[in-house]
C-alpha cells in the first residue's frame, strides 16, 4: 500500500488522521504542518535511534507516533507508553486510525453518546488493565465502537484486517546502575533525535522542574543530555507550600523560568478542554508554559510515581495499576499537538520491567538513598543526588499538583460553557452536582489504605471486586464532573469540524 498525504495547515501542528478504503491501494493522511513526511513513511515524535534511518516504528522508546507502507500494509507506530495511544475505528468500507481520539472521529462522522456518563470509567478501567487487555473498545452514539490501541504498532492490511504489533523491549536492568546508565543513554539518544537537523522542524529540550522527586531526577538526567532550559511553578495547588525548582535547575547548570499555576485559568478560550479526557488533572496548569513549550521535546517526571515507589502499589508487570483513581499523565495529546511539543515523560522507559525496578528501589545498594517514611523514592533521589542536587532541596515532602478549580474542577469561564452545554446535550440529571471534596476523599484513602492492600494486591480479589462493584464507590460516580468529558471531546470536535472544513 501507498501512502498519499495532503497538508491541512489549520489541523494542530503534529495531528494526522489516517483514512483507507477496503480494496484500495492506498491509504490518504490528513496531517498538521509539523508532521514530517516521506515518501513512504510519516512522524511526529522522537525516539532514541538516528533520525535518518527513519527507525521509529522498531524503537525501543518512541515518543510520539507515525507511520510506514511495508509491502501490502501499513504499520502505524504508537508511542511506547500507555499515556497517548493510537485510535482506530471502522465505518462501513473505510478504517480511520489517529493520534487524536477528538481527530479520528470528526473524520469519521461519529461521536460519543452523550447519554452515557462512564466514559471516564472506562477510560479508567483500561489504564489500570495495562498490557493485560488488548482489545479497548470505546461505544459511540451510533452503536458502533471505537478502539484504543496502548503500546504497541497497528498492522492493516488492503482488507482493513488490523494485526496487533508488540512493542520491542530492553532489557531487563540486573541493578541500580544498569538502569541508570539505560536512563541516560535513552535520554540522550532521543534528544539528540529530536534536535537532528536533518529534520524540517527542531524540538529542542525543556525539563519540568519542582521540588517532588520525581521531575528532579528526570531534570539530573535531563542536563546530561544537553537540555539547558527548564520551568517550574512557584507552589502547590494549595499556594501556600513553596514548589519552585528554580533553586535546583541553578545547580544543574539550567536557565528557568517561573510560573503560578492558577493564571492557566487567565488563558481564555476554555483552556481545560484540550486536556481530555480528564479536565482535572494537574496537567492542564502547563497550559502556562505554552511559549516555552512550543517547538520543544517537553522532559518530565510524569509516571514516576508509577515505577519508581516502594509502596506494595507498585512494581506489577504488564504496566498494571489495579488501584489507580487518575490516569496522571494521559491528558496531554491535545495540547502537545496543538501547541507543538513532543511529550517525553522519562520515567515511563523501561517501564515494562516495573517489577525489576520495584526490586531495585527495595534493594540493599539503595539503603543509603531511602529516607523512610510513606514518601520514599530511593531510584529518583539517587539519580538527582549523584548529579549534585542537596538532599534537603527536594523530595521532603508530597504537595501534590492542582489546581483546584469550581465544583466540577473548571475555571469559572470553562464551567459556564460546560453548563450550557449539559443542559443542551446531555439532559436528565445527576444524583450529586459535584464530586466530595478532595480533602475528605485523601482522609478516607487513609482509612481504607488496609482494605485497599487486601484488595489490589491481589490480582482475584482485584477481579471479584471490579466485577461486582466496578467504580460505583468511587466519589465521581453519578456526579455531575463525569461529563466535563463529554463537553470537553465535544468542543474539541467542534474546533477540528472547523479545521477540515472544505476537505473530502
Amino acid at each position: 500500500m501507498r501512502l498519499d498525504f495532503q497538508l491541512v495547515e489549520r489541523l494542530p501542528k503534529l495531528a494526522w488522521v489516517a483514512r483507507m478504503h477496503r480494496g484500495e491501494e492506498r491509504a490518504e493522511v490528513l496531517h498538521g504542518p509539523w508532521v514530517e513526511t516521506r515518501d513512504a513513511s510519516f512522524v511526529e515524535g522522537a525516539w532514541d535511534g538516528d533520525f535518518s534511518e527513519g527507525g521509529f516504528d522498531t524503537a525501543t522508546s518512541l515518543m510520539g507516533s507515525g507511520g510506514r507502507s511495508v509491502g501490502g500494509r501499513v504499520v502505524f507506530a504508537g508511542p511506547t507508553h500507555k499515556l497517548e495511544r493510537l485510535q482506530s475505528v471502522a465505518v462501513g468500507d473505510r478504517l480511520y486510525v489517529s493520534n487524536s481520539f477528538a481527530l479520528l472521529l470528526t473524520m469519521a462522522g461519529e461521536d460519543l453518546d452523550p447519554r452515557y456518563p462512564n466514559y471516564l470509567f472506562d477510560y479508567l478501567r483500561y489504564f489500570r488493565a495495562g498490557l493485560t487487555v488488548a482489545v479497548k473498545p470505546i461505544r459511540l452514539k451510533s452503536g458502533n465502537h471505537a478502539y484504543l490501541h496502548d503500546c504497541c504498532n497497528l498492522a492493516v492490511k488492503r482488507d482493513l484486517t488490523i494485526e496487533r504489533l508488540e512493542k520491542r523491549v530492553p532489557p531487563e536492568p540486573r541493578g541500580y546502575r544498569e538502569y541508570a546508565d539505560f536512563l541516560e543513554r535513552t535520554a540522550q539518544q532521543v534528544t539528540a533525535n529530536a534536535m537532528d537537523p536533518a529534520r524540517e522542524h527542531v524540538f529542542r529540550p525543556v525539563a519540568a522542574i519542582s521540588r517532588g522527586y520525581d521531575s528532579v531526577a528526570v531534570a539530573a538526567v535531563a542536563s546530561r543530555a544537553h537540555c539547558k532550559r527548564a520551568v517550574t511553578f512557584r507552589h502547590s495547588s494549595e499556594e501556600e507550600f513553596e514548589d519552585s525548582g528554580a533553586e535546583i535547575a541553578t545547580v544543574l547548570g539550567m536557565g528557568v523560568k517561573e510560573y503560578n499555576r492558577s493564571d492557566y485559568a487567565r488563558a481564555g478560550g476554555l483552556p481545560e478542554v484540550e486536556f481530555y479526557p480528564y479536565t482535572r488533572l494537574a496537567s492542564k496548569a502547563y497550559r502556562v508554559f505554552e511559549e516555552e513549550l512550543t517547538g520543544s521535546l517537553f522532559i518530565n517526571g510524569q509516571a514516576g510515581e508509577d515505577f519508581w515507589c516502594t509502596s506494595w502499589e507498585s512494581g506489577l508487570p504488564l504496566l498494571q495499576e489495579p488501584g489507580a483513581t487518575t490516569m496522571a499523565g494521559s491528558n496531554m495529546t491535545e495540547f502537545r499537538l496543538r501547541v507543538g511539543t513532543i511529550f517525553f515523560p522519562l520515567p515511563v522507559c523501561g517501564a515494562i520491567h516495573a517489577p525489576a525496578l520495584s526490586r531495585i528501589g527495595r534493594s540493599k545498594e539503595m539503603a543509603a538513598w531511602s529516607i523512610g517514611g510513606s514518601y520514599d523514592r530511593p531510584i529518583p533521589r539517587r539519580l538527582a543526588e549523584e548529579r549534585g542536587v542537596p538532599r534537603h532541596l527536594f523530595g521532603q515532602r508530597k504537595v501534590g499538583g492542582g489546581p483546584e478549580m469550581g465544583p466540577v474542577g473548571l475555571c469559572p469561564e470553562s464551567e459556564a460553557d460546560f453548563r450550557k452545554f449539559y443542559a443542551q446535550f446531555a439532559g436528565g440529571k445527576v444524583s450529586r452536582e459535584k464530586d466530595i471534596p478532595q480533602a475528605v476523599l485523601k482522609r478516607r484513602r487513609r482509612w481504607a489504605q488496609p482494605l485497599r492492600r487486601i484488595i489490589f494486591s491481589s490480582t482475584r480479589l482485584n477481579r471479584l471486586f471490579r466485577r461486582f462493584l466496578g467504580d460505583r464507590l468511587d466519589s465521581r460516580w453519578g456526579s455531575l464532573s463525569l461529563y466535563t468529558l463529554h463537553w470537553s471531546f465535544h468542543r474539541l470536535k467542534e474546533r477540528y469540524e472547523t479545521q477540515l472544513a472544505g476537505q473530502n
